[in-house]
């Protein structure tokens, strides 16, 4: 499958958090705004976004990690933060000598986004036995609702880490409180994939225009 000029429709696959919660509203509309075509929004996985932009079953991907192959382009997007997370109030800062006390939810070691998550632990020198427990979640959506759902314990918090974009309404109704691991922020970048052979298409290029201009004005963290 190409992009064919004549066609009347383009097709954006987006992973979940992106597609879920960066998507709809504004920048939905600005997207629409940008392009004659109708836009075609589908939620997958990453690896399933690249294999549809490789195969060119999509038109354009948008991606948490900085996936390619010989054929797939990733670009820089948006930044996007990820924090710690629980139902339970829990200290801004967690020391790494405290880490016994809480139960963290993670997501499967094969997925790409858990990787990221995994640098960073690394960087902040804490490792998975440091936690009292683990509880290894399918995917975001089902974490999410894991940490939500778990007994509140002052104690022996679950936490969870998650893009901050995915959990926004909850923090502002205060069902989830956040914190970070010491003073630095988890911050890194989504993705735009694109097949190579793609570039110069004149719609692709105005869809890109319109995502960087509103990774512009939307910094975020």
């Amino acid at each position: 499958m190409t992009l064919n000029p004549k066609s009347n429709s383009f097709s954006l696959a987006t992973t979940h958090t992106i597609g879920s919660y960066i998507i709809p509203g504004q920048l939905n509309e600005d997207l629409k705004a940008s392009t004659s075509k109708k836009i075609n929004i589908s939620i997958h996985n990453c690896l399933n976004v690249i294999k549809g932009v490789e195969t060119k079953a999509f038109d354009l991907g948008l991606i948490e990690t900085p996936l390619s192959t010989e054929m797939v382009q990733a670009k820089e997007w948006i930044s996007n933060e990820m924090i710690i997370y629980s139902n339970t109030k829990i200290p801004s800062y967690i020391e790494n000598n405290t880490l016994s006390n809480y139960n963290l939810v993670v997501q499967p070691q094969s997925s790409p986004i858990q990787a990221v998550i995994n640098e960073f632990l690394k960087n902040f020198h804490i490792e998975y036995n440091h936690f009292k427990s683990l509880r290894t979640i399918d995917n975001t959506t089902a974490g999410i609702q894991s940490v939500k759902w778990s007994k509140s314990n002052t104690s022996n918090p679950t936490i969870g880490i998650v893009s901050k974009f995915a959990i926004e309404e909850e923090i502002h109704r205060k069902v989830f409180f956040t914190a970070q691991f010491e003073e630095s922020k988890m911050i890194h970048k989504f993705y735009i994939v694109i097949h190579k052979d793609s570039i110069e298409n004149s719609t692709i290029q105005n869809i890109i225009k319109t995502l960087n201009l509103y990774a512009l004005e939307n910094p975020k963290t």
